[in-house]
């Protein structure tokens, strides 16, 4: 099944990641996919969620607003940032 929404989130501060995670799911009814772009690695804890696709990427945060993008498969597409 598609989602209903895709949020890009360029990311610099993966320690942030299960908050923001958190906070969407608290914030959103929406079945949703969570597009994170980071040159780190995606904390294991996020690991297990399957509406999360990562993308390890050194470029840009415009660069990373492109890939996220390219993936994004819902009609209604937004972005936030990890500090958020």
């Amino acid at each position: 099944m598609k989602p209903d929404l895709s949020i890009i989130l360029p990311s610099i501060r993966p320690h942030l990641l299960k908050d923001v995670y958190d906070s969407i799911l608290e914030s959103t009814s929406r079945h949703f996919e969570l597009i994170i772009i980071s040159p780190y690695p995606l904390p294991e804890d996020l690991l297990e969620h399957k509406n999360i696709k990562y993308v390890r990427d050194f470029g840009s945060p415009v660069r990373a607003h492109n890939i996220g993008l390219l993936l994004c498969e819902a009609m209604i597409i937004t972005w936030m940032a990890d500090d958020g």
